[in-house]
């Protein structure tokens, strides 16, 4: 017996009709019961109706450079702001190796491209010290 979907799916107590996902699930021997997103496809979100984003190295490049915003800021503010705390949690580092300051050190992870000061001689090699 050959499967044919059904088109339209009745929801909310008969007030909802939408067209019905047609795929067809083989663990359950049943049609999809979820609504379809894409009339062309007739397919929901689980099954292809929603786009996956470009597959190819090309088209994710299109994308990232075409979408420079994270939120609020752009990748490179995000990346300036970023070298800006490593540098700032560094100098603090490097205080405390220097007996500067006491108390307790800020806590949490480190920013991306913070360096752990070993001794005052890379202290003053970092910071531009002779």
């Amino acid at each position: 017996m050959e499967f044919i979907p059904e088109k339209y799916l009745v929801t909310a107590g008969g007030r909802i009709t939408c067209i019905r996902c047609k795929a067809f699930l083989k663990k359950h021997q049943r049609q999809c019961l979820s609504p379809a997103i894409n009339k062309k496809t007739s397919l929901c979100k689980w099954h292809g109706g929603a786009s996956t984003g470009p597959r190819t190295k090309e088209g994710i490049e299109r994308i990232r450079s075409a979408h420079l915003k994270s939120g609020n800021e752009t990748l490179v503010a995000k990346g300036l702001r970023s070298r800006q705390i490593a540098r700032l949690q560094m100098l603090e580092q490097a205080a405390y190796l220097l007996n500067m300051v006491s108390g307790p050190a800020s806590r949490g992870r480190k920013a991306n491209g913070y360096k752990k000061f070993e001794s005052v001689k890379e202290i003053k090699k970092f910071f531009g010290d002779n």
